[in-house]
């Protein structure tokens, strides 16, 4: 049974706590949020996913995902493995592991991985290395990356293609800022900007088809089912903005402005957002505002 047949209605699949109506009025209307579940992941990726499976016709695939943690909590890919699908979690930390191995010990068609997941040269094996040793010459259907920080360099890194990629990235920065910041940074869970995650899947032969906070990669001879959506870094971002609720935009906009790492790299021509730049007058009585509360 694929994925979308859990529920495979626009009405039935989207739920998603962060959302409201008004707000998703402002969201493309070929957006792929429009999708959005959680059955067992964070920001409605279950529901994206069995669109993006839906369109492409796969309901019986082979997924692999890292960070796996237990292989239920926040998984992107647990509610595949409900549906049918074979796949492997990797998952480095040891006791996570083996809660892991403990919730797919009778699931045959599953592989637990107890690895870390690095780039060539450094900690742990790569994605390659794992992939050749744990299921040579396996076709992987979907590929979770979650590593908090360097995700993007696992993508450019690996001869490894899967079909549909979900890695996480872009929402700490100005979906404006275009410039590639150091790994020294970005490995601070930040990752890149939105505009560099969507070139780094490109320069690796996908199509970048939604955003929300993961971007979703389909690979480019695939995608000819999502050319109607926009997939420009300011929409995608902006989509995915007006996806969330008032209380994690708010706290969106407090991280950014709190953090130092965020602040160097962008400057303060990109503090706001496209949408919410306030006017000159608005600026400047904020200016005095801040130089008569500091007296």
């Amino acid at each position: 049974m694929g994925l979308h047949k859990v529920a495979d209605t626009r009405s039935a699949l989207f739920w998603y706590p962060g959302s409201n109506p008004a707000d998703r009025k402002r969201i493309q209307p070929e957006s792929l949020l429009h999708y959005c579940r959680n059955i067992y992941s964070q920001r409605g990726d279950d529901g994206i996913a069995a669109e993006i499976f839906k369109r492409l016709n796969i309901t019986d695939g082979f997924f692999v995902e890292f960070g796996g943690w237990d292989g239920v909590y926040l998984s992107n890919c647990r509610a595949l493995f409900e549906a049918g699908w074979s796949g492997a979690f990797i998952e480095a930390d040891a006791k996570k592991f083996q809660d892991l191995k403990n919730n797919y010990r009778e699931a045959e068609r599953v592989i637990c991985i107890n690895e870390w997941v690095g780039l060539p040269g450094t900690r742990g094996k790569t994605m390659d290395q794992i992939a050749s040793e744990h299921f040579p010459g396996r076709p992987i259907d979907y590929m979770s990356i979650d590593i908090d920080g360097l995700d993007y360099r696992i993508l450019e890194t690996m001869a490894l293609r899967p079909k549909v990629i979900c890695i996480e990235g872009g929402f700490a920065f100005n979906p404006l800022f275009t410039r590639r910041i150091p790994d020294e940074i970005a490995r601070k869970n930040l990752g890149q900007s939105l505009p560099v995650m969507m070139d780094v899947g490109r320069a690796a032969g996908y199509t970048p088809v939604c955003f929300n906070q993961n971007v979703f990669l389909v690979l480019d001879e695939l995608a000819g089912p999502f050319n109607k959506i926009v997939k420009q870094p300011l929409t995608l971002w902006r989509d995915a903005w007006f996806n969330e609720s008032d209380q994690f935009r708010a706290g969106m906009r407090r991280f950014r402005a709190r953090s130092s790492n965020v602040r160097a790299v962008e400057g303060n021509g990109l503090f706001y957002l496209p949408w919410e730049r306030p006017s000159i007058l608005r600026r400047m009585w904020r200016r005095l505002r801040w130089r008569d509360l500091r007296g």
